[in-house]
């Protein structure tokens, strides 16, 4: 340890003395902002843009009443099947996929190890969901 004080000792001497005022460009590095929405859609990262109801969208030849989703907190979903009370579940997003306890649940057991896909378009406001992993893409939008 002791032989290792003399070099060091050289080199920032070397480094101070090198520097005079008036040639010595020190690199500065700005730190960029961390942005916590990388790689997500404004759905699954913002909380206060999802909060509220959505919709299921239906082509005219569906009979069946419309689910609806209704984010009420950050990781409290209510879930309407075809115009059922709503089931409160527990359920959040990491990245774009979402997590949630099952809809036919009723709130009770834990939440799933496997998250469902989610997509956003910002052009039409509509979230899409891949259910049952992709095999059934359903459409929301969101009424309030």
């Amino acid at each position: 340890m002791n032989r290792l004080i003399i070099p060091i000792l050289f080199i920032i001497c070397c480094v101070y003395y090198s520097c005079t005022d008036d040639n010595c460009n020190i690199l500065l590095v700005e730190r960029q902002p961390i942005d916590p929405c990388e790689n997500k859609h404004i759905v699954a990262c913002s909380f206060e843009f999802r909060e509220g109801k959505w919709l299921q969208l239906q082509d005219t030849f569906d009979t069946t009443e419309a689910d609806t989703i209704w984010f009420k907190q950050d990781s409290l979903i209510g879930w309407s099947f075809q115009g059922e009370a709503y089931k409160d579940l527990t359920g959040y997003f990491i990245g774009n996929y979402i997590y949630s306890q099952p809809w036919n649940s009723g709130g009770q057991g834990p939440v799933s190890s496997r998250g469902t896909f989610t997509s956003y378009n910002d052009t039409t406001g509509v979230l899409t969901i891949e259910w049952t992993g992709g095999l059934q893409t359903i459409d929301y939008y969101k009424i309030d």
